[in-house]
């Protein structure tokens, strides 16, 4: 019987059914019935780990292959437990109530203790399953920002809908009684707690070589409940007799065990969120941030084109398909397939490697860098001038996951920190890529392949030097090559680095100057000054082969580095006739540091954005043309987008792109909140994936409508 996704989020016609049924039932099904009797169900999940092995130098050699010294016992963090309880309801489709169907309803569901604790109150006189489901659970429950682990065979290119993709699941009643594990039986266990106990434990570990089901869920943790979405197979099971129980298709055995690696890939998102939290809360290191879900496609056997990563774009995901349960018909929905209808947001997509020649599953430096990179993805995708309304929008620059020389600064910090930021948080400057036949890696101080000229602020690599370097001058530890050094590193010392500072007014970008002057201020997990005085910071540049000349410090007040934002003051007026007119200075877009990756180029280097900002006191009218004095662009554009902070509904963008000069302009009305004074931003880019195109001029004209 397969797993069907639904046509709503809720179900199509059966799972409206079901929720309707459920809510007649009263409060028998909602909570225990007796609470003076209730007790508590409660356990722990823990796995283990195949370590990575190094040598004396701390270089590493390849995976652990003796059982005997894998890391074992580890605490599932923040891992999700379900808690189901079996109820009767009525069949929809037999109106004669003839039969009952007997169903698993999510009671409860909650995350793991930073121990892989948790615990249930419930009913002595129900029958229970506790499930732990491949997913971490952060932020709040209003806000949640979850990290799931999907086993859907397509990956990213499944036209199923996000809810309707298969995790990993393991389940034990609370007896401790396993489920079935023969296809044709479905693979759900229950009893009743221990009589006359107050409590019962059932506790989970997952060892390297443990089976899973792999499981249509399609519940959401919100406010500590499981609301119902969608009984798979629900009616099948009546309409053809193959499930005389009634109970749901509760998912499939997997045909080869993935064990614990589902809980490797996922812990190590929690390293880098329990790292950012304080007092053992965890930072969500979701693209998006609060709100937002991040599901990683990860199947044993099977790896995406482009290997472990996050796509960046959701607008590139397929359209998500729906199955009629009875039809067994698929139709468009006319959404992505990432669409959250309960949250109204759309999910990112991401993959992990599963081989067969590449699993990084084990990967823990390079899977630590994944979290890194989607959370320094939210900090700078929701700074002002890379800010897009729409999540689907098109005009977002992105990373392209490689960290090249002479990017723009912002895009510098995104695809240059995040191996840094790894390292430090593992006190290891080596990310290893384990595979079939042995081992590589990055040896992120190693800056040998950048020329000096081009070891600047817009170069990638050079920030993950200096995050490794800035963490060890921070604890005094010498440069060596003898990990029990590294071992001294404190990494909290480097947060002020990593937590991006938008200059306030965005008088600036984000860029390497903020960050550097909030290391000279107290360092978390120091109770002494910082080290970090104007001289030690020019040393270690120094030290890190940077001519003075590319990054000066301090900053300089004057000059193409004292900020990287023109500034087109108040009400700007660009109309030669008007005796208030305020020219705005053409801006030249180039690309002769552009670099392609893998033959397309991202259009995000140094020379191919401009900034520009101006404010307005009243709400204005212009007409907006463009004039590109060098003649129409050939397989190329111009983007310009307006981003105006504090208007009336928040925030508006308006994006244009053009190949030539206007030859009519283009009413534009700018809002402002009566009273108020609105800052706009402005963000000119150069778009053109596949061609070089040679430096362009690009003339923006502001003139106040009549």
């Amino acid at each position: 019987m397969p797993l069907l996704p639904s046509f709503r989020q809720l179900g199509f016609v059966l799972g409206g059914v079901l929720l309707a049924t459920l809510a007649g039932c009263g409060k028998s099904n909602d909570a225990p019935t007796r609470l003076e009797s209730a007790v508590v169900i409660s356990g722990k999940v823990t796995f283990d780990r195949i370590p990575l092995v190094r040598d004396v130098n701390g270089v590493p050699t390849g995976l652990e292959t003796d059982p005997a010294k894998f890391e074992v016992n580890l605490p599932a963090r923040y891992i999700t437990v379900n808690l189901y309880r079996k109820v009767a309801v009525p069949d929809p489709l037999f109106p004669d109530d003839r039969t009952k169907d007997k169903i698993f309803f999510g009671r409860q569901g909650s995350a793991a203790n930073a121990d892989g604790s948790f615990s249930f109150t419930v009913d002595p006189d129900l029958e229970w399953m506790v499930e732990v489901q491949s997913s971490i659970h952060m932020g709040t429950a209003s806000t949640p920002a979850d990290v799931n682990l999907v086993a859907d065979p397509n990956g990213m290119a499944s036209t199923l809908p996000q809810q309707n993709r298969l995790r990993y699941c393991i389940r034990k009643a609370p007896d401790g009684s396993l489920p079935p594990t023969d296809p044709a039986v479905n693979h759900v266990v229950t009893s009743k707690v221990a009589a006359g106990s107050p409590e019962t434990v059932v506790n989970f570990h997952i060892g390297v070589g443990d089976s899973w089901f792999l499981a249509d869920t399609a519940f959401r943790l919100q406010s500590g409940t499981l609301t119902p979405r969608l009984v798979p197979g629900y009616s099948q099971g009546l309409v053809d007799g193959s499930n005389p129980n009634g109970y749901q298709k509760a998912g499939q055995l997997e045909a080869a065990p993935t064990g614990s690696r589902v809980l490797s890939i996922l812990d190590a998102f929690v390293d880098m969120a329990a790292y950012l939290g304080t007092n053992g809360s965890l930072v969500p290191v979701t693209p998006g941030g609060s709100g937002t879900t991040l599901d990683l496609h990860y199947l044993l056997g099977r790896t995406e084109s482009r290997g472990t990563y996050v796509e960046w774009d959701r607008g590139s995901y397929p359209e998500g398909q729906a199955i009629d349960p009875n039809t067994l018909v698929a139709s468009p929905t006319g959404f992505s397939a990432s669409f959250d209808a309960p949250t109204g947001t759309f999910h990112y997509f991401g993959s992990v490697q599963g081989g067969p020649l590449n699993d990084d599953a084990w990967d823990r430096a390079k899977l630590v860098t994944l979290a890194a990179r989607a959370y320094l993805f939210q900090q700078v995708s929701r700074s002002g001038f890379y800010s897009q309304r729409s999540p689907l929008g098109k005009f977002t620059p992105l990373p392209q996951d490689a960290p090249l020389s002479n990017l723009e600064a912002q895009m510098a910090i995104l695809e240059g920190m995040p191996q840094g930021l790894a390292a430090v948080i593992l006190k290891n400057p080596y990310i290893a890529d384990t595979h079939s036949t042995g081992v590589t890696y990055t040896n992120i101080r190693d800056l040998s392949a950048v020329p000096a000229g081009d070891r600047n602020l817009f170069c990638a690599p050079l920030y993950s030097a200096l995050l490794w370097e800035l963490a060890l001058k921070a604890k005094a530890i010498p440069q060596s090559e003898v990990p029990a050094d590294w071992n001294n590193i404190l990494p909290a010392t480097i947060a002020p680095f990593v937590s991006l500072i938008e200059p306030f007014g965005n008088l600036d970008t984000i860029n390497l100057y903020p960050q550097l002057k909030a290391m000279q201020s107290t360092l978390p997990g120091l109770t002494t000054a910082s080290p970090f005085t104007d001289s030690v910071i020019r040393d270690l540049l120094t030290q890190l082969g940077v001519p003075t000349s590319n990054i000066p410090w301090p900053r300089p007040s004057a000059g193409p580095l004292s900020a990287f934002v023109t500034s087109w003051g108040a009400n700007p007026i660009s109309d030669p006739a008007s005796p208030a007119s305020s020219p705005i200075s053409p801006m030249v877009l180039s690309m002769a540091k552009a670099t392609p990756v893998a033959g397309t180029y991202g259009n995000t280097s140094v020379g191919e954005l401009a900034f520009a900002r101006f404010t307005l006191s009243h709400t204005k009218v212009y007409a907006f043309a463009v004039e590109l004095p060098g003649g129409p662009l050939a397989n190329g554009q111009v983007e310009v987008s307006f981003i105006g902070l504090g208007t009336p509904d928040g925030m508006a963008i308006s994006t244009f792109t053009f190949s030539d000069s206007t030859t009519t302009s283009i009413p534009l009305t700018f809002q402002v909140p009566t009273g108020y004074e609105s800052t706009w931003l402005v963000r000119v880019r150069m778009l053109s994936p596949t061609t070089l195109q040679p430096d362009t001029t690009v003339k923006v004209k502001l003139v106040p409508a009549a």
